[in-house]
């Protein structure tokens, strides 16, 4: 890697540590991680109902739902490294660090 390619590399790291400490403390991420406290894994139907308890809905119609959200999901904690996804169980784990 060259000289700039580190330092860009080093200012991305701390954007992305910077935009997942703030990802966790919002919806549906928060909710996420507090279903992996009490479990292992969760798939997304179980985070879309927790998240209804509290009112929370990304469509109308649930199999929208669970796809929107499983969506958001792969887009945003898969590359902040927040969750990791297991496509063959369809179950989302904590992403551990190492």
């Amino acid at each position: 890697m060259t000289k700039l390619g580190e330092g860009v590399y080093k200012n991305d790291e701390k954007a992305l540590e910077d935009t997942k400490s703030r990802l966790v403390g919002i919806e549906p991420f928060k909710t996420a991680l507090e279903l992996l406290k009490e479990n292992r894994s969760f798939r997304v139907w179980e985070l879309a109902e927790k998240l209804a308890e509290n009112g929370i809905s990304f469509a109308p119609e649930a199999k929208s739902n669970y796809s929107k959200l499983n969506t958001i999901l792969l887009q945003w904690a898969v590359y902040y490294k927040i969750l990791k996804y297991d496509g063959k169980e369809e179950k989302w784990y904590i992403m551990r660090k190492g």
